[in-house]
């Protein structure tokens, strides 16, 4: 709800929950989520988080390097910035997001991964407070009993404890969700911190520029189309959101790698899902060494049908120098344009069916104790794998039971236009995130479970808003409705 100047100009009232209480609760609400971490004394990984760590320590290590130069003139080396385990690990250099490796390693070094867990918990939360209303915050035991669900039943609580950028995804689709509903009531304050939020959640991985684009885009569609105003304010945010990450991506990938990039030093994912669903493989098993001469070479024949073989194994490019790689990663467009020429319909069914898969796929796969980063003795990783296998069940349940409560209670409340284009644009980026991730790189269950409980979370807040806001209507026939957007 916004007030009116005189002139009628809107006067934005604000969010009450961004700002020193938004931010203290989202602390509290972040430390208590991560009791998966409490409980096993272990936080969760993935394979790829040692490449972040690895990363990170290699650009802090540049950062010095670079104040040293300053000071002797001696030029730093960049070979391992953005990833590259060639040195250490015998692999090819492939990249990480600059921006999360170097956070997630300072923050690691500052009190261990505990700490990196609750401050990205932390900004998911808060920026997920900001859809929070006033009129809601009059239901404080609906609110309540929803985020006791949410930490409950839902992936939530795994994603808050698992070291990768995975939970960042949430804040692209929920700031879709404030730009299509909260912008207006927003300060000019509390819209920058938004939009800050969302360039390091842009930033934190490569799929997340997409993610942003393809979310920003749908809610600045969803103003126009219920003729909502689109301020030079919310057009500057919503550019900043998608276009500030890969252009830091470039500057910081010429000044470090030599290599402008928006996306440094990649592995070329989008090939391998092509060629595992068949596309790719047949076109060069078709036309090599026309198709892409230095992947031809590098593969000398034998074209690995599998994802993981493909990227990961000694099969596949895990062998190859960095020099193998970066060729491979230049032919990539054209081998993908050329396949889709070739097999339109087979890589435009693959991309639909990976998608509609990665929809509803969730869980708690994919995670797996930390037990060999900050080890200590207070860690067990027996009961984390036992927590894991034991909630697998109760978060695929409990958050489609949740979703469907919360589907039917907003439906009662009968909400205004802007709770529904909230719902809307959360649907959306969820649907857009199956796209990105499950359809171009592969359906698994963490890509879906780290921002599915975004839909109970805004049907849950938009249902308490709308019914704070529905009155009587007092003429024959009428029926309840929400006096508010």
């Amino acid at each position: 709800m916004t007030r009116r100047q005189p002139d009628g100009g809107r006067v934005p009232d604000g969010a009450p929950l961004v700002g020193g209480r938004g931010a203290a609760l989202a602390l509290g609400l972040a430390v208590a989520l991560c009791w998966p971490m409490w409980l096993t004394g272990t936080a969760l990984r993935f394979p790829d988080t040692d490449g972040y760590l690895k990363a990170g320590e290699a650009i802090w290590s540049y950062a010095d390097a670079l104040l040293l130069t300053a000071q002797t003139g001696v030029e730093p080396v960049a070979d391992t910035v953005g990833g590259s385990v060639r040195d250490e690990a015998g692999q090819a250099a492939t990249g990480r997001s600059l921006t999360y490796s170097a956070v997630v390693h300072a923050m690691r070094e500052t009190g261990g991964v505990w700490v990196a867990a609750i401050v990205q918990t932390w900004v998911v939360i808060f920026v997920a407070l900001a859809l929070v209303t006033s009129a809601a915050l009059a239901h404080p035991r609906m609110l309540t009993t929803g985020a006791v669900a949410l930490g409950t039943v839902t992936p939530l609580p795994f994603h808050a404890v698992f070291i990768m950028p995975d939970l960042l995804a949430a804040v692209p689709i929920l700031f879709g969700a404030i730009l299509a509903w909260r912008w207006d009531d927003l300060t000019r304050g509390q819209a920058m911190l938004m939009t800050a939020f969302a360039i390091f959640a842009a930033s934190a991985h490569y799929g997340n520029v997409p993610l942003m684009a393809g979310c920003v885009g749908g809610a600045v569609m969803l103003r126009l189309l219920t003729r909502r105003r689109l301020t030079a304010g919310l057009g500057a945010a919503a550019l900043a959101a998608v276009a500030v990450a890969p252009l830091t991506n470039v500057g910081a990938s010429r000044a470090a790698l030599d290599e402008p990039s928006i996306a440094p030093l990649r592995l070329p994912i989008l090939l391998a899902r092509s060629i595992e669903d068949g596309p790719a493989r047949w076109h060069l098993e078709a036309n090599c060494p026309d198709a892409a001469p230095a992947t031809c070479a590098i593969l000398d024949g034998y074209v690995p049908d599998d994802v993981g073989e493909f990227l990961w194994s000694g099969d596949g490019i895990a062998r190859i120098s960095a020099e193998e790689m970066a060729a491979i990663r230049s032919e990539e467009a054209r081998i993908l344009i050329g396949a889709f020429r070739a097999h339109p319909m087979a890589q435009t069914t693959s991309i639909l069916s990976n998608a509609a898969r990665q929809t509803i796929t969730i869980g708690t796969g994919n995670l797996v104790p930390a037990d060999i980063i900050d080890a200590t003795e207070a860690q067990d990783p027996d009961a984390a794998r036992a927590l894991l296998d034991r909630f697998d069940a109760v978060t695929v349940w409990g958050t489609w039971i949740l979703s469907g409560a919360a589907l039917v209670g907003f439906a009662l409340a009968r909400p205004g236009p802007g709770p529904i284009l909230a719902v809307v644009a959360i649907a959306g980026g969820l649907i857009v995130n199956a796209g990105i991730f499950g359809g171009l790189s592969a359906p698994v269950e963490r890509y879906q479970s780290r921002v599915i409980w975004t839909l109970p979370f805004v049907l849950m807040v938009a249902a308490t808003h709308a019914r704070a806001t529905t009155v009587a209507i007092p003429s024959p026939g009428r029926r309840a409705r929400s006096v508010t957007s």
